[in-house]
């Protein structure tokens, strides 16, 4: 192994990138899109927006993005 993360079939697992400033993203976003559904927006730790045990993309927070591509 090269020390990179695997998906379970021997490839490489693609690391989610923030959909904001482009960095590593260990967070979704939680907003509830339809019944059971959450938006899934993929965010870092700098451009979430944190309400209590749900993170939120800037889009589904209402505030504006802190970084732009």
């Amino acid at each position: 192994m090269d020390g990179q993360p695997s998906n379970g079939n021997g490839k490489r697992a693609e690391m989610p990138t923030c959909v904001v400033c482009g960095g590593f993203a260990p967070f979704l976003c939680d907003y509830e899109v339809a019944p059971g559904k959450t938006c899934d927006r993929p965010v870092c730790g700098r451009c979430r927006y944190n309400a209590g045990l749900k993170d939120y993309c800037p889009q589904h927070a209402g505030k504006p993005a802190l970084i732009t591509r």
